[in-house]
């Protein structure tokens, strides 16, 4: 705990202990992370939903800094006189790439959590009692594997095309997400038996199928909130671009050194003397 007086500097500093702890527990010892939590009064450990949360802010601001914003200029295409069929259908797209790109992390803590506790229910019926013990344990999970993610970043860089891949985009994060996961189950099961392994494939699998029609519901949603908020969205995109385009890792790069001209094939922008 805090207090009113501690530092900044101080509270940051414990706040990333604690996460490195948590996250090295939960590699090696989760049932100690997760007991403590649910059974004890006061967890030595971070909150999951903290954990989650920090480990989310860190994928997605390297994201940010490594990858940009690298996306169409929403403005230009609204002006287009189109169909609101086709618009529809572009919203929805536009949806789809930011969520399964640059806000993948976000998305599935927040929806692989609960994909993964309900089928726990029943596969998990006797080693854990109750929903709630499952959403704990799939927060942890998902926590700690979100990080995984980070492998995308140099898929992305050097081949941009994989944006617009769906195996890239959809399939390969479960994958990389799902090792890590499935290593937790390991350790905090102890499993042994060939029985346990399939529990826990059968479980995982199941959960990513829900988090996959949750994450498609999710965008078709978004989309048309977006299609039917189009200027104000529109506009916030523009914006958005701007901000990200500017504390992108090319744009630090040139103002650094603004003599040197740094053009990378392929990519939306390109880092040039201006």
């Amino acid at each position: 705990l805090f207090t009113a007086k501690e530092p900044l500097s101080n509270r940051l500093y414990f706040s990333q202990m604690e996460y490195i702890k948590t996250f090295r527990e939960m590699l090696t010892t989760p049932a100690n992370v997760v007991d403590s939590f649910v059974l004890e009064h006061k967890s030595n450990y971070l909150h999951p939903f903290s954990y989650g949360l920090i480990g989310v802010i860190l994928v997605i601001a390297l994201y940010s800094l490594v990858l940009g914003y690298r996306t169409p200029i929403l403005a230009d295409f609204v002006s287009k006189e189109i169909d609101q069929y086709q618009q529809l259908s572009y919203w929805i797209q536009y949806a789809d790439l930011k969520l399964s790109t640059f806000l993948l992390p976000l998305l599935m803590f927040f929806l692989f959590v609960p994909s993964l506790s309900i089928p726990g229910l029943f596969f998990f019926r006797e080693n854990i009692d109750g929903f709630y013990y499952n959403l704990i344990l799939s927060s942890y999970a998902v926590g700690t594997s979100v990080l995984a993610l980070l492998v995308l970043v140099p898929i992305w860089f050097i081949v941009p095309s994989t944006l617009f891949n769906p195996m890239v985009t959809t399939y390969f994060p479960i994958i990389l997400v799902g090792i890590v996961i499935l290593r937790i189950y390991e350790r905090y099961f102890l499993m042994q038996e060939i029985r346990s392994w399939v529990q826990v494939i059968s479980s995982y699998t199941l959960g990513s199928v829900i988090f996959l029609m949750l994450e498609s519901f999710s965008i078709s949603v978004i989309g048309y909130f977006i299609f039917c908020s189009k200027p104000f969205f529109g506009y916030l995109d523009d914006r958005l671009n701007f901000i990200q385009n500017e504390f992108s890792w090319e744009r630090i790069v040139q103002r650094t050194n603004p003599k040197k001209c740094i053009i990378v094939p392929g990519w939306v922008i390109r880092i040039e003397n201006f």
